[in-house]
C-alpha cells in the first residue's frame, strides 16, 4: 500500500475503545427494553381524550433516552477514531470530529422518528405540523454541515487514500490491466 498521510494504527487503544463498547452495550440494552415495552398489552389504544397511544408515549420516552445517550457517546466515538488513526494531527482531529458529528446526526434522525408519534398529532391540531419537519431539518443540517466542512478541508487526504486503494486493488488483480491478460488492447 502506498504511503498516505492518514492510516489506521497497528493496534487499537483499549482505553479509547472501552467507552465506545460500553455506550453501544447501553444503547443495545435500551433498544431491547424499548422493544419489549412496545409489546405491552393495550399499547395501541388511544388514551382517553387524546390522540396519543401508550405506544407513542413509550417510544417517545425511549427515544429521548437513546438520543441523550447518543449525544453522550459522540465525544467517546471521536476520541476512539482519533486514537485509531495516525497521520497529521489536524487530519486525525477532523476524522474524530466527523465521527462524532455522524453520531449526533444519528441522534437527530432517531429523535425525528421517535418523537413524531407524540409531537406531530399535537402540532396537527394547530395546523402547524410542518414546523416539526422544518425544526428537524435545521437540527440535522448542523452535523451535516460540520461533516461537509471537515471533508472539504481534507479533500486532498481523502483523494490520496481512495486513489491509493484503487491503485493497490487494480495492481493486485492478477496482473490483468485495462486491455487484456497481456495488457494489450487487441480485440
Amino acid at each position: 500500500m502506498p504511503s498516505t498521510p492518514l492510516q489506521p494504527r497497528d493496534h487499537l487503544d483499549v482505553a479509547a475503545l472501552e467507552p465506545v463498547v460500553y455506550d453501544l452495550a447501553v444503547l443495545a440494552a435500551m433498544l431491547v427494553v424499548l422493544g419489549l415495552a412496545t409489546l405491552l398489552p393495550g399499547g395501541d389504544r388511544s388514551l382517553p381524550g387524546t390522540d396519543l397511544t401508550l405506544h407513542a408515549i413509550v417510544v417517545a420516552t425511549g427515544t429521548i433516552a437513546i438520543v441523550l445517550w447518543c449525544l453522550r457517546a459522540a465525544p467517546a466515538v471521536g476520541r476512539f477514531v482519533r486514537s485509531a488513526l495516525r497521520g497529521p494531527e489536524p487530519v486525525v482531529a477532523d476524522a474524530g470530529r466527523i465521527a462524532g458529528a455522524l453520531v449526533v446526526f444519528l441522534a437527530v434522525l432517531v429523535a425525528d422518528r421517535g418523537l413524531a408519534g407524540v409531537l406531530v398529532p399535537a402540532l396537527a391540531r394547530s395546523d402547524i405540523r410542518w414546523t416539526y419537519d422544518v425544526a428537524f431539518l435545521f437540527l440535522a443540517l448542523v452535523p451535516v454541515a460540520s461533516v461537509a466542512n471537515r471533508l472539504r478541508r481534507n479533500l486532498d487526504v481523502v483523494t490520496a487514500l481512495v486513489a491509493g486503494e484503487v491503485a493497490d486493488r487494480w495492481s493486485a488483480d492478477d496482473g490483468v490491466g485495462v486491455g487484456g491478460e497481456d495488457g494489450s488492447n487487441a480485440t
